[in-house]
């Protein structure tokens, strides 16, 4: 087993090809395409009322494609709506938590067909 120096270690790990790219949405009101082909990460800040849907997924063979989507409210909370076929993986079948006024939280999807999606929501503040 060969060890990596120091310097072969920082040049792997600060490999652009292994960092997910992040699109931000300053302003995110009405429907909110997520384009998969820019991005694995969507930072949303919430002005309004919002239905997510997801565009330009990589075609899947034996894979599967994740997505991260952090969802910011400002002093009032808005509603988040789904991509349609969403599966949410929540506790005794409740319904997603959208984060409350100034919270933060994290959803993450997966898809093996690029048309169904689970869904699990991640930690909030």
């Amino acid at each position: 087993m060969k060890h990596l120096s120091p310097k072969e270690t920082a040049s792997i790990v600060s490999a652009k090809g292994y960092l997910d790219s992040t699109v931000v949405f300053p302003s995110a009101i009405g429907t909110v395409t997520l384009n998969c082909a820019t991005a694995s990460v969507f930072d949303l800040t919430l002005t309004g009322n919002v239905i997510l849907q997801f565009t330009n997924v990589p075609a899947l063979s034996g894979e599967t494609y994740c997505a991260l989507v952090r969802i910011r409210q400002g002093a009032q909370a808005y509603t988040v709506g789904q991509p349609a076929n969403t599966m949410p993986m929540t506790p005794g079948s409740r319904g997603v938590y959208t984060p409350g006024a100034g919270k933060i939280g994290e959803f993450y999807y997966s898809t093996t067909d690029r048309v169904n999606w689970l869904l699990y929501e991640g930690p909030s503040t």
